[in-house]
């Protein structure tokens, strides 16, 4: 994947902006909702606070991101190998069946969660129906249908993966 062959510090960047994004994002949702003031210093305490909780999200998650994908993977190479077989639903010209089954192993392991966290969120959203935060109840709804679409495809993918490593390890 592109974003893997960044240097580190340019990742860390790049999740930083876009975790700035979310989090200023969702202040300023919040500040909406809430009557609160759109003066120049609200805004600009809200994009310093979201800039630090960004950066500081930003390392957190490109190192941790690496030491797990090292962890299961052994290498960010196979590590992308694979993600590019999820993404495309190929597998590479040259796999270890054993090594494959227990990638895809850990990806329908990770999959089960998927519901818990959606049901959370829904009832995240139904409270945000409630309190009649219209804004919130929006966004916080659309993000329970992008992890169910995403949670399906994930799921299909994933089989028809798993199908195309027992072949492959069946006709060598």
């Amino acid at each position: 994947m592109w974003f893997d062959r960044l240097p580190r510090a340019a990742r860390i960047a790049v999740t930083g902006a876009l975790m700035f994004v979310a989090i200023f994002g969702v202040m300023q949702l919040q500040a909406l909702d809430a009557g609160g003031s759109f003066s120049a210093s609200a805004l600009i305490f809200r994009a310093v606070l979201s800039a630090a909780f960004g950066l500081a999200g930003g390392v957190v998650a490109v190192v941790l991101g690496e030491q797990r994908v090292r962890r299961t993977f052994g290498s960010l190479e196979c590590g992308n190998a694979y993600s590019r077989a999820v993404r495309t639903g190929e597998l590479p010209a040259h796999i270890d069946p054993a090594a494959w089954r227990g990638w895809l192993g850990v990806s329908r392991q990770s999959l089960r969660w998927t519901p818990i966290c959606v049901a959370v969120i829904a009832v995240i959203a139904v409270l945000q129906v409630l309190t009649h935060r219209w804004a919130d109840a929006v966004v916080v709804g659309l993000l329970v249908i992008w992890f169910v679409i995403v949670w399906r495809v994930q799921k299909r993918r994933i089989s028809r993966l798993t199908v195309a490593v027992e072949q492959r390890a069946a006709a060598a």
